[in-house]
């Protein structure tokens, strides 16, 4: 069986736990029940344990519900990196959910670290959503909410695809 995964981009623990916990995140956030067999392999510890490549929302998504998916920082899952679910020094005594680079990194006695990477994060240079409504007339139909920065933060502007100028 072919795996366009296992060809050109095969499954560490960095990937896991750097990217598919954030895939993880909002999977359990749209479809809730559904990722609870899946969490060891969003941590990283059980490679062969794959997520699937898509799951049915419990209910329909709107825009706004989908901006609220992308502000997420994993809040009161294993993932939440504010040291309110499990110990997190890297929280501080702010609880901040926020961590900086490295993600990953080594003490001198050769242990491991791992700060969490949130879907909402402070390295990201832009984000946007975008709708599609056929209802409309041409140059208002494709609508993208554009915002700079992090996507829990940035103030979303909207784009109209008729827009020229």
């Amino acid at each position: 069986k072919f795996s366009f995964s296992d060809i050109y981009d095969p499954v560490t623990f960095t990937g896991c736990r750097l990217a598919e916990a954030r895939v993880y995140d909002l999977f359990s956030k749209v479809a809730p029940g559904s990722m609870a067999r899946h969490l060891d392999y969003a941590q990283g510890y059980n490679l062969t344990n794959r997520m699937p490549l898509f799951v049915k929302p419990s209910k329909p998504l709107s825009v706004m519900d989908t901006m609220e998916l992308f502000r997420s920082h994993a809040e009161n899952t294993w993932f939440d990196p504010r040291g309110e679910t499990r110990r997190d020094v890297g929280a501080g005594p702010g609880h901040s959910p926020y961590r900086w680079r490295p993600l990953t990194w080594k003490t001198a006695d050769g242990k491991r670290y791992v700060n969490e990477r949130t879907i909402g994060t402070q390295q990201t240079a832009w984000n946007f959503v975008a709708t599609s409504r056929a209802w409309m007339p041409a140059p208002l139909r494709a609508l993208m909410w554009w915002a700079p920065d992090d996507s829990s933060t940035g103030v979303r502007i909207p784009v109209y695809g008729g827009t020229r100028k």
